[in-house]
Formats: structure tokens, sequence, C-alpha cells
């Protein structure tokens, strides 16, 4: 104890950890939702750093967020370069988001419309929209119709 009356947090570490159930909860998360718990331990620091980012590291193995795992890595490994992979991953990952951007753009340009911007904010039936938007703007022609699990067109 210090001479404040307060604990260290220090002492307070091993204490905390047998209470901390994000290794158990953290298994039903997706991953992107793990991260801000990983982000609060490392404030917390009820672990080691090194062992938050060995776990950031593996957990972003499988997702997109490249520049995230290499940054992760660096703060791993300083000195080190990091694996060519992750620079390989990093430039599909890229050249993916502009195609999807390409692809995405003449819709993006109806919705950012005011007019139909008004008419989103104001529309309480997403059915009515989408006719709306079928009519006015040539959407089902220029768009396929968005499919959900049932195979059937989903609601907007």
């Amino acid at each position: 104890m210090s001479t404040s009356g307060t604990q260290s947090t220090h002492h307070l570490t091993p204490k905390m950890a047998e209470w901390d159930l994000t290794t158990r909860l953290g298994k039903y998360l997706d991953r992107h939702l793990v991260f801000p718990l990983l982000e609060f331990l490392s404030v917390k620091e009820i672990y080691e750093e090194n062992e938050l980012l060995e776990g950031k590291l593996e957990l972003l193995s499988n997702t997109n967020m490249v520049d995230f795992a290499l940054d992760v890595y660096q703060r791993l490994n300083p000195g080190v370069k990091p694996p060519e992979y992750l620079y390989s991953k990093r430039s599909e990952v890229v050249g993916q988001l502009k195609q999807l951007q390409i692809q995405t753009e003449p819709m993006l340009e109806i919705l950012l419309n005011p007019e139909v911007s008004a008419e989103i904010e104001k529309s309480r039936d997403s059915r009515q929209l989408f006719e709306l938007l079928q009519t006015k703007y040539d959407v089902s022609d220029r768009f396929p119709t968005p499919i959900g699990l049932s195979g059937r067109p989903m609601a907007l």
C-alpha cells in the first residue's frame, strides 16, 4: 500500500486479471469488437503489453485491417521489418477498396443528391423509398436488387 492509502496498480494487476472476462467473452464476439476491449485492457495495464500486442496481431491476421496489423507488428518488434505478406496483403486490400469505390460511385451520387437525401429522411416505408428510386432514378436497371439470406429481395 502506498502512503496515500491506495494500492498501486502493480499490486492490483493479478487480482484484476482474475476477474477479467475478456478471454471468455471474446471468443463469441466479432474480431472487430474485441479490439476495443484489448485497448481498454492495455490502458488499465492488467496484462503485459507484449501479450496484448501478440493477441491483437493474431486477431488481425484474418482481417483487412492491414495498416493496423503493420503498426502492431512494429510496436511488438521494434526495428524489425514486417513480413512481406503484410505489404502484399495491403496492396490487395487497397485494390479491393478502389474497385468497390468505383462500383458504388453511381449509387453514392444518387444517394448524396439533396432531393434523394430529403426523401430518405422523411421516408417511413423502405419499399416506397425503393420504388421511388426505381422509378425516378432507374436504380433497378443500374444496380442489382439486394438479396437476403432467404434468396428473396430484402427490404431496404
